[in-house]
């Protein structure tokens, strides 16, 4: 896939997985819970708040196209994130769902993830699992580069 002159490959197993991961399903005793919201036109942030006050640790936004996050719901998503719930951006589109760093929002400045070639449901397992190594949007970054 090229996307924006930059070469992606996907037909070998090039990313981290199994026995070369960092993660050790032995010690992890239980996975905090993550959410999925889906997006669509004129989305409200009734489930991103809902999420969150459920308990959420983290919300996979499940945007369309790049990740796109309506401008209504980028407020209640900011504010979401200053209270410690990490915002990770993914796409629901059926292929080519890829999600560019800082092309459609400002990751950088909101301190946003994003699920590179991950779809929201793959998001969600790898943000509940790499949460519980940590909390840090960076390393959670890296985390979703390398998986």
């Amino acid at each position: 896939m090229v996307v924006e002159g930059k070469s992606y490959w996907f037909r070998l197993p090039a990313k981290r997985h199994t026995m070369d991961s960092e993660f050790d399903i032995k010690t992890i005793e239980s996975l905090p819970d993550v959410g999925i919201a889906y997006s669509y036109g004129n989305v409200s942030d009734t489930a991103y708040k809902s999420l969150a006050q459920s308990g959420a640790k983290a919300i996979i936004h499940a945007g369309t196209g790049n990740g796109s996050v309506s401008s209504r719901v980028v407020p209640a998503l900011q504010a979401l994130r200053k209270d410690g719930v990490q915002i990770i951006r993914s796409s629901h589109v059926n292929a080519g769902g890829f999600v560019l760093r800082n092309a459609e929002q400002p990751d950088d400045k909101y301190d946003w993830v994003v699920a590179n070639d991950l779809n929201p449901q793959k998001a969600r397992i790898l943000a509940m699992v790499a949460l519980t190594k940590t909390q840090d949007s960076k390393e959670l970054q890296r985390m979703f580069w390398e998986y």
